[in-house]
């Protein structure tokens, strides 16, 4: 789907399909999203690129008793949502009712990213890519990648709602895989957030130097020790820790499908009351924030 009507636009008509369904008879929702992205994958032997420019769809639904949903990819279809959901008298009250709120953000990137030629964000990755791969001939390759993406989304509902975001967000990563002898190793670097092409005023000399030199520093380091020991670790790695050992254990789907071994841990304590671990998308200029 394509839609290039202005977000005023879409309000009002969101706003006139959601008229059709009275929040006292039921509860009813419609949400248009669309992404967009750019991918550049580059080695010494390959650079892959991927784009996609805008990718959209709409999705409307009501509980009348029970959910019901249309998606639609095609905007003469929005007509038709009214007549292809169910209507109801007096089932509204069987879910709960919120306050109605309103939200237009949009943020605001230093460079977009769309403006910046892919020709001119290729040669920014081959020459960040070059730096690292010739910094010491025991780098045996690099392997980098770049991904750029911009999500809007807008939503309305019979409780008065009119939401809209507008999030880019890019993010890169490097790998200097290194050999010595017959020991590989490897370092990385990871730079991402809510951005447009500024990223790369983060990726500076100092930042690449030290990845270089980490991933050098790996093939000489030493086998820890096997065994239950204490460790200290950097709140990086304790957040890598916490998201493979529990944070999937808490995905719903995982949970749906009896996959989840916390699923019967629901208000029960599971670790030390030093420990703290908060979900949220309410962190600024991270890539999983969002209003």
């Amino acid at each position: 789907m394509q839609i290039n009507l202005p977000h005023s636009e879409l309000f009002a008509i969101f706003e006139e399909i959601s008229n059709n369904f009275n929040r006292k008879d039921q509860y009813f929702d419609i949400l248009y999203d669309s992404f967009s992205y750019v991918y550049i994958d580059k080695t010494p032997s390959a650079e892959d690129i991927s784009v996609n420019v805008k990718k959209a769809g709409v999705v409307a639904r009501t509980y009348n008793g029970m959910w019901n949903e249309i998606a639609i990819d095609n905007l003469s279809d929005l007509k038709n949502i009214p007549k292809k959901l169910p209507k109801a008298i007096n089932m509204g009250e069987k879910i709960a009712e919120f306050e109605s709120w309103k939200l237009n953000k949009e943020v605001k990137p230093k460079i977009k990213s769309s403006d910046v030629p892919i020709e001119e964000k290729l040669e920014k990755i081959r020459e960040i890519f070059n730096y690292v791969q010739n910094y010491d001939k025991k780098i045996l390759l690099c392997r980098s990648s770049y991904i750029e993406t911009e999500t809007t989304r807008i939503f309305v509902n019979n409780e008065g709602c009119e939401l809209r975001q507008v999030i880019p967000r890019s993010r890169f990563r490097i790998y200097p895989i290194v050999r010595s002898g017959r020991k590989i190793d490897f370092d990385y670097l990871s730079v991402g957030g809510e951005m447009g092409y500024e990223i790369f005023e983060e990726l500076n000399q100092p930042k690449l130097e030290e990845v270089a030199k980490n991933s050098l520093a790996m093939i000489k380091a030493k086998k820890p020790p096997s065994g239950k020991i204490t460790v200290i670790v950097d709140p990086g790695m304790a957040g890598i820790i916490a998201h493979e050992s529990f944070g999937h254990g808490l995905e719903a789907d995982q949970i749906l499908r009896e996959r989840s071994y916390l699923k019967n841990k629901l208000n029960k304590k599971v670790a030390s009351e030093q420990c703290v671990i908060c979900d949220t998308p309410s962190l600024n200029n991270e890539l999983g924030s969002y209003f």
